[in-house]
């Protein structure tokens, strides 16, 4: 039987190649200005969405003695905030339309901002879901609703509909998903709603939210500047690096840190159990993710005209940069799942909040130098963050970072062994297609660094034969 880790990857891999292909065949379709239009919807809708789910689906899984009217009231109240964000959505359309000069803003924000109200009705019944370490189920109700939305947007792009692919993709998407959380889940709400454990509920879920609320402003407000300052054409250029770089994080980084959040809450009255779960997830994450990101780094001038053509060539430097903030993020993965496990979710949320106000800042004053100063500042702000990170877990937590750390080690030597190769060889095989060319750097640079961290570190290969073990085995 595939374990939980295992099938939480798989449903987020699959959601996003789907995904990822449907926008491969809309950026050949489409131009700059369109992509511009649809980042700058996704940064209204993506804050009031947040908002809406009130981190209810976050303290159902830590919360430990959970009721049935916990569950209810968490219900009713998300999906009331969410219905209500809709309506600030529906009144504030033609008007943001009206600023950025894009008459087909109104009907993007019409359409994405319902993704909201879908969202609130299965925030709880995936939480319980993700509660019980349903993530087969999970993953298979992903692989359905995400091929039906593939479907529905490649369909829609190969018949002339542009950027309305996209937005049919990620609503047929999110309504199947939706439908599948409540048929798995085998949970009908009831109107019996009391104060007391709904309070219990947000005392947990208001700082989750606020954690997410303040993520989701740091990565938005980027989007928003250059909307506003720069113009629809240059957020379309910009926005492609970002998408590869959150598809990235997303697959990679995600789906891991998914499962920290209930592994660190059934630990945390064990502290030897938690210092250890803490070390084995964070080195095999840094592992498993920081290749891959200095491979797409490395590469990314020879991979953007590939994947996307030549008229994408300026978001390259913007991937390169932006891969830098991705290695942070690897860094601290799990830092803020573990303070909340601990009792620190307030502690987490206001190292959160510092993030967001070092990224405000950065992109304020980066702005004025264009897209690329703008993703220099938001991995300026993750470098200075990951040291914050690690003192408040060696301070609030049972866990050592120091110990943990030293099984970096060979991860940085295995790190250097693969850029070095990766270099190389775009230095002698220069005169080969792109395709053949980063094919043979990722191949050769993956296989050397296997080489050197796994046959260096004992440790990283018993970690990764009890990553197979638990993947395949019972």
């Amino acid at each position: 039987m595939i374990s939980s880790s295992v099938w939480s990857s798989v449903e987020k891999v699959v959601m996003e190649a789907v995904s990822f292909l449907v926008f491969l065949v809309l950026a050949r379709l489409l131009q700059p200005t369109d992509y511009g239009i649809l980042a700058i919807a996704m940064v209204f809708v993506t804050l009031l969405g947040n908002i809406a789910g009130l981190g209810i689906s976050g303290a159902v899984i830590q919360i430990r003695e959970l009721l049935p009217t916990h569950l209810s009231g968490g219900f009713w109240s998300t999906l009331l905030v969410a219905a209500f964000m809709y309506a600030i959505v529906y009144s504030c359309a033609p008007y943001l339309a009206s600023f950025y000069k894009e008459p087909a803003l109104e009907y993007v924000l019409l359409c994405l901002g319902f993704i909201g109200v879908l969202n609130a009705l299965e925030s709880v019944p995936r939480a319980l879901l993700s509660r019980h370490f349903k993530f087969r189920f999970l993953a298979l109700r992903s692989f359905c609703s995400t091929l039906v939305g593939g479907v529905v947007g490649i369909t829609m792009a190969f018949n002339g509909y542009g950027v309305w692919a996209l937005v049919a993709q990620q609503l047929s998407s999110t309504l199947v998903r939706t439908s599948l959380t409540w048929v798995g889940a085998g949970w009908v709400p009831t109107f019996r709603v009391s104060w007391e454990p709904l309070k219990a509920l947000l005392s947990v879920g208001l700082y989750i939210m606020g954690t997410r609320l303040s993520n989701t402003f740091s990565r938005q407000t980027d989007n928003f500047l250059i909307g506003t300052f720069l113009g629809s054409r240059e957020l379309g250029v910009y926005s492609i690096g970002v998408k590869v770089s959150r598809t990235a994080n997303s697959v990679l980084l995600h789906s891991l840190s998914r499962l920290g959040l209930p592994t660190f809450s059934r630990l945390q009255g064990s502290a030897d159990q938690l210092e250890n779960a803490y070390q084995r997830v964070w080195t095999m994450g840094a592992a498993l993710t920081l290749p891959v990101f200095i491979l797409v780094m490395l590469t990314a001038s020879d991979l953007v005209p590939l994947l996307f053509g030549d008229q994408w060539q300026d978001s390259a430097t913007v991937l390169q940069i932006l891969m830098i903030a991705s290695c942070c993020l690897a860094l601290n993965n799990f830092d803020s799942p573990l303070l909340v496990a601990c009792g620190k979710a307030k502690l987490a949320f206001r190292l959160a909040i510092a993030r967001t106000l070092l990224n405000v800042i950065g992109f304020a004053v980066a702005v004025n130098w264009g897209i690329n100063a703008v993703a220099a500042a938001f991995a300026i702000a993750g470098l200075m963050m990951l040291p914050v990170w690690k003192v408040a877990i060696e301070k609030y937590s049972p866990v050592s970072v120091k110990n943990a750390s030293g099984q970096l080690i060979s991860v940085a030597y295995g790190l250097v062994g693969l850029s070095v190769s990766v270099l190389l060889l775009g230095y002698l095989l220069s005169d080969i297609p792109n395709l053949y060319l980063i094919a043979s750097q990722w191949i050769l640079g993956l296989i050397g660094y296997s080489a050197i961290v796994f046959a260096r570190d004992q440790s990283l290969r018993s970690g990764m034969r009890d990553l197979l073990n638990l993947g395949f085995g019972k």
